[in-house]
């Protein structure tokens, strides 16, 4: 008993997002699987559930979830449709534990990845990747993401295989870096400040699994357009940060 005490204070603490949009067929199997997940790895847990305005059934389902287990499950309810980015930044600010990161309501990660990183070292994160050939995405959504790695490489100095999919942090890390962005691509604002300060970034290949209900909103014109407009912005915060770094420990 002692030996398993002990175990569980080396442990570190985590907060789990999971991100959901008309996802009534698999938010609570992901949610399960998260359940079985987290006592394995973590000291203690936390599992944010942020629900984007969905027209199905996912609002009354996250609700039996919570009711289940107030303790770990909490449930954010959007008034509006909000989009992907700004769910993700609900997750990221309500966040209290140690390690950082939010999956897909989708069921397209699994969940049990995360055991083998369970200890997150310091000035590291974890980037995990998904198989090109094994992602369905539309000829329209692979030019979109082929963009983004191009503005990425040239623009903000972040070349990560994958930069859309599960990320892993400290939470503390990412509540320093001064946060602008509000779409989808604040995954590469994060990411990228996190290289100018010599951050570690670890890669890990990710299965990709077959999406088995819902409709996927990344390449939706809303977002779409938001992306592209923060496109800008994002480049404009990173060099501001580089900037202001170089201001801290001027090259001498």
């Amino acid at each position: 008993m002692a030996e398993m005490n002990d175990e569980k204070e080396n442990r570190q603490s985590w907060s789990v997002g999971v991100t959901c949009y008309n996802e009534e067929a698999t938010i609570e199997k992901v949610v399960r699987k998260l359940q079985e997940v987290l006592p394995k790895i973590a000291s203690n847990f936390e599992i944010i559930i942020v629900e984007d305005y969905s027209s199905d059934n996912s609002a009354k389902i996250i609700e039996k979830l919570v009711n289940e287990d107030p303790s770990h499950i909490k449930a954010i309810f959007h008034k509006e449709n909000q989009g992907i980015g700004r769910t993700i930044r609900d997750v990221y600010f309500n966040a209290r534990y140690e390690n950082l990161t939010y999956v897909p309501g989708d069921g397209q990660f699994d969940s049990y990845e995360l055991i083998p990183v369970a200890k997150i070292e310091n000035n590291t994160y974890i980037s995990f990747y998904r198989i090109r050939k094994n992602m369905a995405y539309s000829n329209f959504r692979s030019f979109m993401s082929y963009l983004n790695r191009v503005v990425n490489r040239n623009f903000t100095g972040l070349d990560l295989r994958d930069v859309n999919w599960v990320t892993v942090y400290k939470r503390n890390d990412v509540m320093n870096l001064d946060l602008t962005i509000h779409s989808s691509i604040i995954v590469s604002e994060i990411c990228a400040k996190l290289n100018l300060l010599k951050f570690k970034a670890i890669e890990i290949v990710s299965v990709y699994h077959p999406r088995i209900a819902g409709i996927p909103q990344g390449a939706s014109f809303r977002n779409v357009r938001l992306v592209a407009l923060e496109t800008i912005k994002l480049i404009k915060s990173v060099r501001k940060f580089k900037r202001k770094l170089k201001k801290k420990c001027p090259v001498t």
